[in-house]
């Protein structure tokens, strides 16, 4: 079972892309700004991180940012899910993660990303 943190400021969102995890047999854990997944990623240690772009306090490329300043976390692998489908907010996401999912999208189809983007010797 892989570890993955949900960071959505929208609550259905959250709620729905967490309960799709968890029915593959994910741990997941959620925040609703990238303040709050800061705080919790060294304790919960995630193997991937969904997290949306735009959202108070902290967005995503910022928490992005921040994970990069910590040598334990400059490795974990973060997926963007967002409303964002502007080529340039395409291109910024990738710089800092590994995968950038435009809502809305086919659940089927987020969770092989989500496959695609665990890290080799983490079970999916």
């Amino acid at each position: 079972m892989s570890k993955i943190l949900v960071v959505e400021d929208d609550l259905e969102m959250n709620s729905y892309v967490a309960m799709a995890l968890r029915l593959e047999g994910h741990e997941v854990l959620t925040a609703y700004d990238g303040a709050r997944a800061l705080a919790q990623v060294e304790n919960f240690a995630p193997d991937l991180i969904l997290s949306d772009v735009e959202m108070p306090h902290m967005g995503g490329i910022a928490l992005a940012q921040e994970l990069q300043k910590i040598p334990a976390t400059t490795t974990i692998p973060i997926i963007f899910v967002t409303g964002r489908h502007e080529l340039e907010s395409r291109v910024r996401g990738l710089e800092y993660g590994v995968d950038y999912v435009v809502k809305p999208f086919a659940t089927p189809d987020l969770l092989a990303r989500v496959r695609a983007a665990l890290p080799q010797g983490v079970p999916s």
